[in-house]
């Protein structure tokens, strides 16, 4: 491990246990025979979303970052929280949350048009996500018969994610001039981790994000300082 994370992580450590015990029982609340009071239950939720704040100042002192961060905001999904972490100069954002089957951080290529300008570095930083928990591409639109009878043979492999994501780009850009939407980028870590290892993973994490986002983001940046 990084002796930066390291010493990041251990400055914490103290509170793991704590954490732990917040998320496992907001997880466990619903399946529970005690009877939970409502104010009880926000409670609950909000220690669960301090959790998640904390772990992403974690993150974001690890990233040392040349940038501003707002995380004041979360959403409240079925399972459970989701922290909502926008950065101010690159307008990416980040979501720490907790699912049905655990942890997970994701984000979405807020610059996508730029994937052209992009060289084989990016792609090696994009694949190291899978050195951490599960990692997936979770697209959130899908083509229709339409599109499929037209391109069959891109339709017969659907498992790799740099595959998936260029299938929309180029199907984007060929039949409607423009990218669209090309999913969510998203590393789950289920309870077989332990809170330090996810927290670990979780702000390696964050940094690629971050940076795949900075370097789509930049192409505009230095657009805009030529004009």
């Amino acid at each position: 491990m990084d002796n930066r994370l390291t010493k990041i992580i251990t400055k914490q450590s103290e509170y793991f246990n704590e954490w732990t015990n917040l998320i496992n029982s907001y997880r466990q609340a619903p399946y529970s025979d005690m009877e939970i009071s409502e104010e009880d239950a926000i409670k609950l939720l909000y220690e669960v979303v301090n959790v998640f704040f904390k772990i992403s100042e974690m993150a974001l002192e690890f990233g040392n970052f040349k940038d501003d961060f707002e995380s004041d905001k979360f959403s409240q999904n079925f399972y459970g929280p989701e922290l909502i972490i926008n950065s101010k100069k690159t307008r990416s954002s980040y979501y720490l949350g907790l699912e049905e089957t655990g942890l997970y951080l994701r984000t979405y290529f807020q610059h996508s048009k730029n994937l052209k300008n992009m060289d084989d570095k990016f792609w090696i930083d994009f694949l190291k996500l899978s050195e951490y928990g599960e990692f997936e591409l979770i697209e959130n639109e899908h083509f229709g018969k339409t599109i499929k009878g037209k391109y069959p043979d891109l339709f017969q492999i659907n498992k790799g994610a740099i595959f998936r994501i260029f299938r929309k780009y180029f199907i984007g850009i060929a039949e409607n001039n423009e990218v669209g939407d090309l999913g969510q980028l998203q590393v789950s870590w289920t309870p077989d981790f332990s809170i330090d290892k996810i927290i670990e993973e979780c702000c390696l994490v964050f940094k690629i994000f971050y940076k795949l986002n900075y370097s789509l983001w930049k192409i505009d940046d230095l657009k805009s300082k030529k004009k």
